[in-house]
């Protein structure tokens, strides 16, 4: 994959400690505008809502919008609940020639947010465990992306092995020689030299970039976590500021913890929200992340809708910032669409309300 080099790996010392952030507040939904596609209507509002303060535009734009639409995906399902099947139901990417601008909101890809080995498989940590889970999600006929979970590799008995076999097995790509360039062929994915596990990729004026967040190896090492931290950062700056400045609207970051959660991505939280307060970064920017729900394996009140996910706009205080976390261990997967042109998200799952969500 390309490589360019990166700024400074990070900070001399270890990261601080501080306060975890908070989930994301919950508020009154706003309904999608209606469309040409019935699952951008929305036609009932859910118990639980989301933190859309106001109506996204009606009117179309003059230009064509650009929308990447995607499932997103958190947690580890347990083997009664057939996750191979459900992940074969899934509809398959949409082909060339392409639906004007793919407006029908037809995903792309899947991202998963960690959790992908089954919990009996975390005691031991195998090779073969990473080869299963890649059985499992191999069904898919999606792209498959995914960034690494606290559970699989830093809580194995040897991390460092276990995130090589992740890597070997899972990261960031599920299949090269199939997705790598993507099934529908409009998008490449880009591997960071020496951290694998992170990857980028641009599309419909969308950059994408997954980072290797979490906790990491139980003995917390300082050099561990400046090391990733430092990598995390640099990826980001790389790829946004210099490898594909100008061809992107919305920056969208997938992580498996949550935003400003204390531990070694402290560093990534203080200069990320250095980096949305100046003007290097003058777009708009999308964490996504596992919210606090579910995280022991799903069961029968694994379905949901606008309660299994949260939305925070202007997080951490920052306007152009906002936070999409979503619940463990739940399915059908989130639908999320990034309209670029419009700076608004359409967020929900499929047969249940679409929300529009203002960027």
């Amino acid at each position: 994959s390309a490589a360019s080099s990166e700024p400074p790996r990070g900070p001399s010392v270890a990261p601080t400690s501080g306060s975890p952030t908070r989930r994301p507040s919950a508020g009154a939904p706003t309904i999608a505008p209606a469309a040409s596609d019935s699952t951008l209507a929305p036609t009932s509002r859910p118990s639980i809502g989301i933190g859309a303060t106001s109506d996204p535009p009606t009117s179309p734009p003059v230009d064509a919008p650009s929308i990447a639409t995607f499932y997103v995906l958190s947690g580890h399902f347990r083997p009664r609940e057939d996750l191979r099947s459900k992940l074969g139901s899934l509809e398959g990417p949409p082909l060339p020639p392409l639906e004007e601008d793919n407006g029908n909101g037809r995903p792309e890809f899947l991202v998963h947010l960690g959790g992908v080995l089954l919990p009996s498989d975390v005691d031991e940590c195998s090779a073969d465990s990473y080869e299963r889970a890649r059985g499992r999600y191999s069904q898919c006929p999606l792209p498959v992306h995914a960034v690494p979970g606290d559970d699989d590799w830093s809580m194995c008995p040897d991390p460092y092995e276990a995130l090589g076999h992740w890597n070997d097995h899972l990261g960031p790509t599920l299949d090269d020689d199939v997705l790598l360039p993507s099934s529908s062929g409009r998008y490449d994915v880009l591997r960071q030299e020496g951290r694998s596990e992170n990857f980028a990729f641009l599309l419909d004026r969308v950059l994408f970039l997954g980072l290797n967040v979490g906790d990491g190896p139980t003995d917390q090492t300082f050099d561990e976590w400046i090391d990733r931290s430092g990598d995390d950062v640099g990826w980001m700056s790389t790829n946004a500021e210099v490898r594909y400045r100008g061809d992107f609207d919305v920056l969208v970051l997938f992580g498996s913890a949550a935003f400003g959660r204390d531990g070694p991505a402290e560093y990534v939280w203080e200069e990320t929200r250095a980096s949305l307060r100046s003007d290097r970064w003058n777009w708009r920017t999308v964490y996504v992340e596992p919210s606090d729900g579910r995280d022991d394996g799903g069961d029968d009140e694994g379905e949901g809708g606008a309660s299994t996910w949260n939305a925070e706009e202007g997080a951490d205080g920052i306007e152009s910032f906002t936070r999409i976390s979503v619940d463990r261990a739940v399915w059908p997967p989130l639908r999320i669409s990034v309209d670029a042109t419009r700076s608004t998200l359409y967020v929900g799952r499929d047969g249940d309300d679409t929300y529009a969500i203002p960027i």
